[in-house]
C-alpha cells in the first residue's frame, strides 16, 4: 500500500490504514456497518465513496478512476493524513499506563 497511488477498497477499518499512509481511496460500502465511516471519510475528503457495492458496475469504478486528476489525488492524500496520525497505539499504551 505504501507504494500505491490509489486504492480501491471497502469502507471498513482498512480505511484508517490507508489514511495513515496518505493513500487516496475509491471505496464502496459492502456492509451496513461501513456506511457511517464511508460517508464521513468522503465528507472529510480523503476518499471517494461510490455507495453500496451491490449497486455498482465496473463502469462506475472506471469513470471515477479516469476522472481523478493528480491534483485531486494529492488533496485526498493530504486529507487522509489529517484523518489518522499513526500514533494511536502509542496513545492507547500511554492511557493504559496512566500517563
Amino acid at each position: 500500500m505504501a507504494n500505491a497511488d490509489l486504492a480501491l477498497g471497502s469502507g471498513g477499518t482498512a480505511t484508517f490504514e490507508r489514511a495513515c499512509l496518505g493513500l487516496p481511496s475509491v471505496i464502496c460500502i459492502l456492509f451496513d456497518n461501513q456506511r457511517n465511516l464511508s460517508l464521513a471519510a468522503a465528507i472529510q475528503g480523503s476518499v471517494v465513496n461510490l455507495g453500496v457495492a451491490a449497486d455498482l458496475s465496473v463502469e462506475d469504478y472506471r469513470c471515477v478512476i479516469e476522472a481523478l486528476s493528480r491534483e485531486q489525488l494529492v488533496a485526498m492524500s493530504e486529507r487522509a493524513l489529517e484523518l489518522v496520525d499513526g500514533r494511536g497505539a502509542a496513545r492507547t499504551a500511554a492511557a493504559m499506563r496512566g500517563a
